[in-house]
């Protein structure tokens, strides 16, 4: 092991590697862990209003999901960097209370569920997709609730 020169005040020589190119580090947008620590740092208060969307991959099925963003395209953007399918958004319901209305959701679309290691995906066409956010659509207005924002793309 080298000693550090303390008379130059020069660092010791960095190691070169043999053999392979060096790794280099991901990027904070490469790695989830980091986005996902990130999240964590920044997480919404619970009541928070927000958007409850859908949005379809052919080969991945639809993933029903919540965000607090202001528009719910910059969630769809922000998962679409890992995935072979991009996604498209097809349905959005802005409410106070996305996380109450994402339960509901998933607890409609339950049967639908693919597999046990994603608990936003769903094996439902667009048009299944587009019938339950009416539904809930028509249920805020029967409640006299407003949706705020409404964002329903075709």
């Amino acid at each position: 092991m080298q000693q550090h020169n303390t008379d130059t005040d020069q660092p010791p020589p960095t190691p070169q590697p043999t053999g392979a190119a060096p790794v280099q580090p991901a990027s904070v947008a490469d790695c989830p862990a980091r986005a996902f620590s990130s999240y964590l740092l920044h997480r919404p208060e619970i009541n928070r209003p927000g958007f409850v969307y859908a949005a379809y991959s052919e080969g991945n099925g639809c993933k029903v999901g919540k965000t607090c963003q202001r528009d719910p395209m910059l969630r769809v953007v922000q998962f679409n960097t890992c995935v072979k399918n991009p996604y498209a958004l097809v349905e959005a319901i802005h409410c106070s209370n996305p996380s109450e209305l994402e339960k509901f959701m998933h607890k409609q679309l339950k049967g639908y569920k693919v597999g046990t290691h994603n608990r936003e995906l769903f094996d439902v066409d667009v048009g299944t997709a587009n019938a339950l956010f009416n539904k809930v659509r028509d249920a805020m207005h029967i409640m006299g609730l407003t949706e705020g924002a409404h964002a329903a793309i075709d």
